[in-house]
C-alpha cells in the first residue's frame, strides 16, 4: 500500500454541541468531516490557504454517510480521511469514524471540486502538481451516493436566509442545508429513530436574503427524500434519509 496518506484527527463532543437526544447531530458530523478534509488537504499543500492565493476554493458536491451510532457528550471521535480518486473535475474523499476503543461509528464518501471565483468555473484538478500522488488505496465499505429524482411536496416550508446562515464564501453553509432539511422532521421522529444513512447533493449556491423552500416526500415509513429550492424555483440541494428504529 506504500506510504500511509491518511489524515487522522480527533474531535471531542461538547455538551453545547449535542442535540435533544444528547448525541452529535447529523449536521455536526458532516461539519467535522469537512473540517478534517480541509486540515488534511492543508497539510499536503492543497488546502484553503493555498487555494485562496489563486482565488479558488474546494466545494463539496456530494456526501453519503452511514452511521451505526452517533457519539455522545464527552466522547472523543477519531476521523480518518483519505483521497480515493482524482480526475479533471472531481476528487473523491472517504472517511472512517471510530471511538476511543476502536469501535466503528460510521463511514462517509464525499465528492469535491475546486471553483475559480474569477470565472465561476471548475478548475482542472490535474493541473495541481503532485495531487495525483495524494490518492490512497484504503477500503470504504459503503455505497456511493445515489441519484435522487423528482420530489413532490404540496406544502413546502419556507425560510429566509440571514447573516448567520452564511459561510466565508457568502453562501449558505453546508451545515445549514442539512439543518433546514432535518427541521422538516419531528422531535418524536428522532426520539424513536436515527438516520442510519444520509445522502446529500449540493447543486446550486444559496445566497443572502433569498427565500428558500424545503420540500419533503415520504418514500416509506423509514425512507425520505428532501429538496431545497431558491426563490426562483431552482433546485439547490437534494437529500435522502434512511431511518432505523432504536
Amino acid at each position: 500500500m506504500g506510504e500511509d496518506l491518511r489524515g487522522i484527527l480527533e474531535y471531542k463532543v461538547y455538551s453545547n454541541e449535542v442535540n435533544a437526544q444528547a448525541e452529535m447531530p447529523l449536521a455536526k458530523v458532516v461539519e467535522i468531516l469537512i473540517d478534517s478534509a480541509s486540515r488534511h488537504a492543508e497539510s499536503r499543500g492543497f488546502g484553503y490557504q493555498d487555494l485562496k492565493k489563486k482565488n479558488q476554493a474546494w466545494v463539496l458536491a456530494r456526501v453519503a454517510l452511514e452511521m451505526s451510532r452517533y457519539p455522545k457528550v464527552d466522547e472523543i471521535v477519531k476521523v480518518e480521511t483519505w483521497v480515493e480518486g482524482i480526475n479533471r473535475v472531481f476528487s473523491s474523499r472517504n472517511f472512517k469514524l471510530t471511538d476511543v476503543n476502536g469501535e466503528t461509528l460510521g463511514y462517509a464518501r464525499t465528492i469535491w471540486s475546486v471553483i475559480d471565483f474569477s470565472t465561476r468555473q471548475s478548475v482542472d484538478l490535474t493541473t495541481y502538481k503532485g495531487i495525483a500522488e495524494f490518492k490512497y488505496d484504503y477500503p470504504c465499505p459503503i455505497d456511493v451516493p445515489s441519484r435522487i429524482g423528482k420530489i413532490e411536496d404540496v406544502a413546502p416550508e419556507t425560510y429566509k436566509i440571514r447573516i448567520s446562515d452564511l459561510d466565508v464564501n457568502r453562501h449558505l453553509t453546508s451545515k445549514r442545508y442539512i439543518e433546514r432539511m432535518i427541521d422538516r422532521f419531528t422531535l418524536e421522529d428522532f426520539d424513536n429513530k436515527r438516520i442510519s444513512r444520509f445522502e446529500i447533493q449540493y447543486l446550486n449556491e444559496i445566497i443572502y436574503d433569498d427565500e428558500i423552500s424545503v420540500l419533503k416526500q415520504d418514500l416509506s415509513e423509514s425512507e425520505y427524500v428532501l429538496e431545497i429550492k431558491n426563490s426562483e424555483g431552482v433546485s439547490c440541494c437534494k437529500s435522502k434519509c434512511l431511518f432505523t428504529t432504536i
